[in-house]
C-alpha cells in the first residue's frame, strides 16, 4: 500500500465509526474512498450527494443547522456525517463549511455493503444518522441480565393475589389467617378500599410486646399511612423505597385496586442485592466504630451494581439510600449519647446526596434546621449533635466537605426563621456568591426528623424565586461558568496540572454543568424535583426545553455518570482510591466518541441558554 493510501487507512482506523471494522475491511477501504475538498462558505453536503453517502472530515469544520437556522452540531476532524434519505428527514438539516475542509467520502453503494456485512458498523452508521447523543448508554448497559431485579417490574414478581382482612376482625383471627396462608402481611380492606396493612412485625411489637388483648380489632395495630407501588414500578425502585423508608412490604395497586403485596424477601429471593443488607446491618449498629466497619462494604455495592448493568440513576439512588441510613443511625447513636433533641428538628442533605446522585467517591454536604426557640442550650445542643454526626460520617468514609458545607458550621445550622431569612436574602440580592449558596439551598432534602419544618419553607422559596428575574439570570450565569472540555473542532481539552495531567474531570466538567442547567430549568417553573434527571424530564413536560434537547441532556448525564462509576470501580478493583479524573487514552475510540457527543450536548444547551440571556437580559 502506497504512502497516501496508508495515510487514509490509518485515519479511518482512528475514526470512532470505522474502528469497529476488521483489519481486512480497513485494508480495502482506501481504494474506495473519494477525496473531496470544499471551500469555506460551501453548502454541505453538496447538491450531487446521494443518500447514505458517508463523509468523514479530514480537516476543516462544518456547521449543521435546522430550518430555523439553529445550530444542531459542529463537525470537525474525525467526525462522520451520514447523509439521510427523505424518509429520515433530509430536508430538516443543512450545513455550511465554515473552514476550508478536506473530506474522505465513502459512496453510498460501498457504505450499504459494509452495513450489510458488518452489523457493528451498521449500528454505528445508524447512530451517526441520529446525532447528537441519543443511544450512547447501550454499550454500558448491555451487561444487565434480562431477569435481573434491575430490569424487571414489580408486576413480574407478583405471584399471587394479596391476602386481606377487615379492620374490625380480631388480632387473633389475623394471626390465624397469616399462619394458614403462610404470609407475613395482610392488607386491611374496608368496603373494597385499602385502609392499612398489618404485618407479623406489628403483631409482635404492637400486640404481644404491649400486652394488648388478641380480641382487639386488627385495625388498632395496623399501619394506616401506606406507601404503594404499581405493577409497572421497576423492582429496583421498589427495593430502594423500602430501604429508604425502613419498611418491608409494599401493596401493589392497579389504579385503586390491590393486585399484590411485595416484600423485601420477594426481591432478595429474585436477586440478592447488597443495598438491602447494608441498610439492615447499618440499623443494627450501636456505635460509630461498628458503623464504620459495616460501611467498609460500600465500595462493593458500587462494584455489584455496575457489573449488573445498573443505570447511573439506580446507582445514585442505591448509594444515597445507604448514606441516608448511615446518617439516620448516627443521629440515633448521637441521641443516646447527648440526650433527645430539646425542640423539633430536621437533618438536611444537599449536593449529590440531596439530589440522590451519590457514588462512593463523595464528600458530605449537609445542614440542620430546628424549631424557633428561646430555650437555653438549644443552639449548643444542635452544635454538638452536628459535630457528632459529621465526624461519624467522616469516619465511615463520607469525608468532611472541604468547603465547609456542613451542619457543624453555624452558617448551615439555623432555626426555621433563620433559614427563611437567609434564603430570602440570597434570592432578593442575587450576587454571584449568594447564588452559589442558593445552588445548595435548592438541593436541600430532609433525611431525618420533622419534614414539616423545612418542606413549606422550600416550596415558599421556589415560588418566590420564580418571580425574581435577576435571581434567575444570575443562577443561569453561574450554571454557565463551567464549560465542557471541547476545543473548537470537538477535540477533548485535557488538564495539564500535576497528578491530573492528561485527564478529564468528568464530574466538574460534565455532570455539574448538567446539574446546573437542570436546576435553572426547575427554578423557572418552581418545580420541586431534586434529581437532575427528574428536573430535566419536568422541563420537557412543561415545555422549558424541547423533547429532543431533554432526551439528549438525559442521555449525556447517564453516559457521563455511568462512565465515572465504571472508572471508579476499575480503581477500586485495582486497589486504588476512586476519583473523577478519567484519562481518555484508557477509553476505546467508540467510548471517546460518545464522550465527545455528551460534552457536545452540554455545549449546545449552554449556548442556547446563553443566547436567551443575551436576547432578553433575563430568563
Amino acid at each position: 500500500m502506497d504512502a497516501e493510501l496508508q495515510e487514509i487507512r490509518d485515519f479511518l482506523a482512528a475514526s470512532v465509526e470505522f474502528a469497529v471494522l476488521p483489519e481486512d475491511a480497513l485494508d480495502r477501504l482506501p481504494k474506495l474512498i473519494i477525496v473531496r475538498y470544499l471551500r469555506r462558505g460551501s453548502a454541505f453536503p453538496p447538491d450531487n450527494t446521494q443518500a447514505s453517502d458517508l463523509w468523514l472530515v479530514r480537516t476543516g469544520a462544518v456547521d449543521l443547522r435546522n430550518t430555523r437556522e439553529e445550530l444542531l452540531d459542529k463537525l470537525g476532524e474525525g467526525d462522520v456525517y451520514a447523509v439521510p434519505d427523505a424518509e429520515n428527514g433530509s430536508g430538516h438539516v443543512h450545513g455550511q463549511v465554515i473552514e476550508d475542509a478536506l473530506f474522505y467520502l465513502l459512496p453510498a453503494s460501498e457504505a450499504r455493503e459494509l452495513r450489510h456485512q458488518y452489523p457493528d458498523f451498521a449500528d454505528r452508521f445508524d447512530r451517526v444518522r441520529r446525532r447528537p447523543l441519543q443511544q450512547a448508554l447501550e454499550a454500558f448497559q448491555g451487561g444487565a441480565h434480562g431477569d435481573s431485579v434491575l430490569t424487571v417490574s414489580v408486576g413480574e414478581l407478583v405471584t399471587r393475589a394479596p391476602e386481606s382482612i377487615a379492620p374490625d376482625a380480631s388480632i387473633q383471627s389475623a394471626a390465624q389467617h397469616m399462619s394458614q396462608q403462610e404470609v407475613s402481611a395482610l392488607l386491611v380492606m374496608s368496603g373494597g378500599e385499602l385502609v392499612g396493612i398489618v404485618t407479623d412485625h406489628d403483631l409482635r411489637k404492637r400486640c404481644l410486646a404491649t400486652g394488648l388483648s388478641r380480641n382487639e380489632p386488627v385495625g388498632s395495630i395496623m399501619s394506616g399511612r401506606l406507601q404503594t407501588v404499581t405493577p409497572e414500578t421497576p423492582a429496583f425502585e421498589a427495593l430502594l423505597l423500602m430501604s429508604r423508608l425502613d419498611i418491608h412490604h409494599l401493596p401493589v395497586l392497579a389504579g385503586s385496586r390491590p393486585v399484590g403485596l411485595i416484600s423485601t424477601t420477594d426481591l432478595i429471593r429474585h436477586q440478592g442485592t447488597n443495598a438491602v443488607y447494608l441498610v439492615r446491618d447499618i440499623r443494627r449498629c450501636e456505635s460509630v466504630p461498628a458503623l464504620s466497619r459495616v460501611t467498609e462494604a460500600l465500595p462493593e455495592l458500587q462494584i455489584h451494581l455496575v457489573q449488573s448493568g445498573a443505570t447511573a440513576f439506580h446507582l445514585g439512588q442505591a448509594v444515597t439510600a445507604v448514606v441516608d441510613a448511615m446518617t439516620r443511625r448516627l443521629l440515633k447513636i448521637g441521641f443516646a449519647e447527648l440526650g433527645e433533641p430539646p425542640v423539633p428538628y430536621a437533618w438536611l442533605a444537599c449536593g449529590s446526596q440531596g439530589r440522590r446522585e451519590q457514588t462512593i467517591h463523595t464528600d458530605q454536604d449537609n445542614a440542620l434546621i430546628y424549631a424557633d426557640s428561646a430555650g437555653d442550650g438549644v443552639h449548643d445542643y444542635f452544635a454538638r449533635l452536628a459535630r457528632f454526626v459529621t465526624d461519624g460520617l467522616d469516619r465511615c468514609g463520607i469525608v468532611h466537605c472541604p468547603g465547609d458545607v456542613s451542619a457543624h458550621a453555624q452558617a448551615w445550622r439555623r432555626s426555621v426563621s433563620g433559614w427563611r431569612e437567609e434564603i430570602t436574602r440570597v434570592i432578593h440580592d442575587p450576587d454571584r456568591k449568594a447564588c452559589m449558596l442558593a445552588a445548595h439551598y435548592f438541593d436541600l432534602r430532609v433525611v431525618y426528623g420533622e419534614s414539616g419544618l423545612f418542606e413549606p419553607l422550600r416550596l415558599e422559596a421556589l415560588r418566590y424565586a420564580r418571580t425574581r428575574p435577576p435571581f434567575l439570570a444570575q443562577m443561569a450565569e453561574n450554571a454557565l461558568s463551567i464549560e465542557p472540555p471541547l476545543g473548537f473542532f470537538r477535540q477533548l481539552v485535557l488538564s495539564q496540572n500535576g497528578d491530573q495531567a492528561d485527564t478529564l474531570d468528568v464530574k466538574r466538567q460534565g455532570l455539574l454543568p448538567i446539574a446546573g442547567l437542570a436546576r435553572v430549568y426547575a427554578l423557572q417553573t418552581a418545580s420541586s424535583s431534586l434529581h437532575t434527571l427528574d428536573r430535566l424530564r419536568e422541563a420537557v413536560r412543561v415545555g422549558t426545553v424541547t423533547r429532543d434537547d431533554g432526551a439528549n441532556l438525559c442521555g449525556a448525564y447517564e453516559h457521563l455518570a455511568t462512565l465515572r462509576a465504571r472508572h471508579q470501580v476499575d480503581q477500586i478493583k485495582a486497589g486504588g482510591r476512586p476519583d473523577n479524573f478519567i484519562p481518555p487514552k484508557t477509553l476505546s475510540p467508540l467510548e471517546r466518541g460518545h464522550l465527545k457527543d455528551a460534552f457536545g450536548v452540554i455545549a449546545t444547551m449552554q449556548k442556547n441558554l446563553r443566547a436567551r440571556l443575551a436576547g432578553r437580559g433575563s430568563l
